[in-house]
């Protein structure tokens, strides 16, 4: 019999069978046991039963198609149950044993056979939300469905991607951003899997990294730099998932050189040099922003137009760095006012938009280093030297080291005046000092 425009049907043996090559994407659900082609009888020798047999079975599969694309977590179920008093997660879990029973066969669908145990289960997606209901209200599941709540245990990438979204609530940096996608990319490379269970991660994993990394060659402070947002996504999955053994990531100091090299100044005829073999207007802006003001290379990228004031009652042009995950104190959200040659350069700009991230600007002026003839300076000599080089300048002009502090972003003083009561030094103070600093090319 032909099974032209029949697709997914075969007729043998005075039967229909539904029969169809796995989905890459699926062939390592465990639904299918490792097979590669799916063969079901229908058992029927009608066409037309057979074609709406073939219909479910095609429903079926782009649901396991959409389960497996959406990678349900139990962590996301339970998420949307937050806050609902027991009386409405009951009549929610009411309202969905009727929904999926219309469609599942052991939740009591009459036109599909319970009793075949060839009969597809509900797809995981569907069972996450009964699970998170059972769970949420302090029931216990059955053993059957304990696999399921296996396979929507949080992975490190499902983590990641929670987290991400929490952070960006919080104005979270694109440096940011690209930190806690790193250390993940990185530890799925040295285990050499495209995703890991959180919870099965252990310390003898992360021992294992961090050897990895030591024979690569890579710096001790860049390891924990790792290992920090690795440590955040532990805890997000421990916060969902009840996980009651130590964090994997964290109480890794004697792994480490407890040493650690502060930057070193440049001097103004390095920098220039520095500043001329810069590629982009942008990368030399970023040089000059940091000069008069000793911010940070990530708070000048956050920078736009927008980040441009005018004080009303003194008419002083500043520049509004704002509080970020990325500030190391409270005075990191500050008002600093704008050097008379950088308020020519800031004219036209609008926002950092040459490079993809401050990241990608710390490679730009590592590149310009190279280019300058300082490529055997260490990491000691980098962006953020700069931000020292505006202190001395500041000290050496006789600011006081409040004032230096405040302009810079740095903790106030260590009295607890400047600490807890002080308001803040005026525009004015902060601009008398900074116009008083020279353009580090003359």
């Amino acid at each position: 019999m032909s099974t032209k425009n029949h697709k997914h049907l075969r007729f043998a043996r005075s039967k229909w069978y539904y029969n169809r090559r796995i989905p890459k994407a699926l062939l390592n659900n465990p639904v299918f046991g490792g097979k590669k082609n799916f063969l079901k009888s229908l058992g029927t020798d009608s066409l037309s039963t057979a074609l709406m047999e073939r219909d479910r079975y095609n429903v079926w599969f782009n649901n396991l198609l959409m389960t497996e694309k959406s990678n349900p977590s139990l962590a996301d179920e339970k998420e949307t149950l937050i806050g609902l008093p027991d009386m409405e997660k009951r009549r929610i879990l009411e309202r969905w044993l009727d929904d999926v029973a219309t469609e599942y066969p052991y939740l009591g669908h009459l036109e599909w056979n319970p009793e075949d145990p060839d009969t597809p289960p509900m797809p995981d997606k569907e069972t996450m939300k009964y699970i998170a209901l059972k769970k949420s209200l302090g029931e216990e599941i059955s053993d059957e469905l304990k696999p399921v709540e296996q396979r929507g245990r949080l992975t490190l990438k499902q983590a990641l991607e929670r987290v991400i979204k929490e952070k960006e609530l919080n104005n979270l940096s694109d440096k940011g951003i690209y930190k806690y996608t790193r250390a993940s990319e990185l530890f799925h490379a040295y285990n050499s899997k495209k995703d890991v269970y959180v919870h099965a991660i252990t310390r003898g994993n992360t021992r294992d990294f961090i050897y990895y990394c030591k024979q690569k060659g890579t710096a001790d402070s860049t390891i924990k730099g790792y290992l920090s947002p690795l440590s955040v996504l532990w805890k997000h999955a421990r916060d969902y998932e009840d996980l009651n053994t130590a964090n994997p990531f964290d109480d890794w100091a004697d792994q480490f050189n407890k040493e650690s090299t502060a930057c070193q100044n440049w001097t103004k005829e390095e920098l220039t040099n520095i500043y001329n073999t810069s590629q982009h207007n942008q990368d030399k802006l970023m040089i000059y922003i940091a000069w008069y003001t000793g911010a940070r290379i990530d708070e000048i990228t956050d920078l736009t137009a927008d980040n441009i004031y005018k004080d009303k009652e003194s008419g002083i042009r500043y520049l509004y760095f704002k509080e970020n995950t990325q500030g190391k104190n409270k005075f990191a959200k500050r008002q600093t006012p704008i050097h008379k040659h950088l308020e020519s350069m800031l004219k036209d700009f609008t926002v950092f938009d040459q490079r993809t991230s401050s990241n990608a600007f710390s490679k730009a002026f590592t590149e310009a280093k190279k280019r300058a003839g300082y490529g055997d300076r260490g990491r000691e000599y980098c962006f953020h030297s700069i931000r020292g080089m505006t202190s001395t300048e500041l000290e050496n002009l006789e600011c006081p080291e409040n004032i230096v502090d405040r302009i810079t972003g740095h903790t106030a003083g260590q009295g607890l005046s400047f600490q807890r009561y002080s308001k803040g030094v005026g525009l004015e103070v902060m601009d008398k000092y900074i116009q008083r600093l020279p353009d580090f090319r003359s």
